[in-house]
């Protein structure tokens, strides 16, 4: 009795694959994630930020076919509110550069006055000034 079930034993592990030791068909996309501490300038107002932030999603992120999922997220509970995470996933890793180059190029195609975008990017950079970046991948299902 202990053969049989020491040779199903042997059976069942020579048949399943080991997860461990297989490696997936495609690499997992990268996901970049950036946090951003806010800096208020002296003539900060609450109605610009949000106005900077919304060009950045709507014309930066949202047509860019680079980036696959975006989320921006403010710190909403706690003692530091001065924090933003953005969230993005781009296809293969080759991409993580270029998409956040396109985000730019796409965003100073939707400002034809110099003038404007400069002042677009120099108050973004006010408020938006220190990050800190990592890359991950998502190597679990999502719950649906």
């Amino acid at each position: 009795m202990k053969l049989l079930f020491a040779m199903a034993m042997l059976c069942s592990l020579l048949t399943t694959k080991l997860s461990a030791q297989t490696t997936p068909e495609k690499e997992p996309n990268p996901v970049i994630v950036t946090r951003f501490q806010i800096s208020l300038p002296d003539d900060a107002r609450r109605s610009e930020f949000d106005s900077l932030m919304n060009m950045y999603v709507e014309k930066g992120i949202r047509p860019n076919a680079m980036i696959k999922n975006y989320r921006l997220l403010r710190h909403w509970w706690g003692s530091n509110n001065m924090e933003v995470v953005m969230i993005y996933e781009v296809d293969g890793w080759n991409n993580v550069n270029k998409a956040m180059e396109e985000a730019d190029k796409l965003i100073d195609a939707s400002i034809t006055d110099k003038a404007a975008r400069d002042k677009y990017w120099t108050r973004f950079g006010k408020y938006l000034n220190k990050h800190s970046d990592e890359i991950m991948a998502d190597i679990g299902k999502p719950k649906m």
